[in-house]
């Protein structure tokens, strides 16, 4: 069993030499379509995470000849639990699937000489909890590059020991291999204005060489964006128990670099806590 809770962050740069930046709390669903010189459909990619008793997006349209379609979900066993078959429009048709239990559901769609395989993983997000923050935390306006911004979260957990991993997802158009991003662990007060760091402490230990509490310094294209690979909390070399009422905070940095390179591209970053019982 999984729980998760879950920051969203929201950047781009607008012209030469400037950059916005927002980090948002909240869930991000995403809704790709996709579709190949083959293909006589076009699909909707349902999002890559979800909370357990929500729905995923699914879709269809026509983009050629031969439009026919079957959509398939998979439940985490491997058996099928719902399906659709027939011929696609001009116009998308759609539907809203509900995932009821934790685990990685596939869905596969089959058109004329395509297939598409996309994994969904469902996770219990009721043992999570971030608190205050429900709104846009962090903005980093018509900055130029070394600009920087910070915002910070405390994470709460209810149950029984667990392990916790951070990773995320990103979308745009390359602006993310231009941000440098910073996490650094540490303790706070419950309360206080929605991403504030007024209180924030950084963990005494040096985890990576960076500095106290630090336990991730990189650029954000180069962050964890699936939970097999997410960061473990605080480092692969310590992973922590998280105990029934722990809750740590969480310092997040971001920092426009002194690259041309960045103008008018775009990025919106993800960024969810996992947990899973020890």
């Amino acid at each position: 069993m999984w729980a998760r809770t879950t920051a969203e962050g929201r950047r781009q740069s607008r012209r030469p030499r400037s950059v916005t930046a927002v980090l948002v709390a909240g869930l991000l669903v995403l809704g790709a379509g996709y579709a190949s010189a083959a293909a006589r459909i076009r699909v909707k990619a349902p999002a890559p995470g979800i909370c357990t008793g929500e729905t995923i997006t699914l879709g269809v349209r026509k983009v050629g000849t031969r439009p026919s379609y079957t959509v398939t979900v998979f439940r985490p066993n491997g058996t099928k639990m719902w399906s659709r078959s027939g011929t696609a429009t001009t116009r998308w048709k759609t539907w809203n699937v509900t995932l009821p239990q934790p685990g990685t559901y596939t869905t596969k769609y089959v058109g004329y000489k395509k297939r598409w395989t996309f994994q969904t993983v469902v996770t219990n997000c009721a043992t999570l909890s971030m608190g205050n923050v429900d709104s846009a935390v962090l903005a980093l306006e018509n900055a130029a590059p070394g600009d920087a911004v910070e915002a910070c979260v405390r994470v709460a957990y209810s149950g029984v020991p667990a392990t916790v991993s951070l990773y995320g997802t990103t979308q745009g158009t390359g602006l993310d291999a231009y941000l440098e991003l910073s996490v650094t662990r540490g303790s706070m007060p419950a309360g206080g204005e929605a991403g504030s760091c007024e209180g924030f402490v950084e963990d005494p230990t040096d985890y990576l060489g960076h500095g106290d509490g630090v336990m991730y310094r990189g650029s954000l294209q180069a962050f964890p964006d699936h939970p097999d690979a997410g960061l473990a909390d605080p480092v692969a070399t310590a992973p922590a128990v998280w105990a029934d009422g722990e809750a740590h905070a969480y310092r997040l940095r971001v920092e426009l670099g002194a690259d041309d390179r960045a103008q008018g591209r775009s990025a919106s970053q993800r960024f969810i806590w996992g947990a899973r019982p020890a």
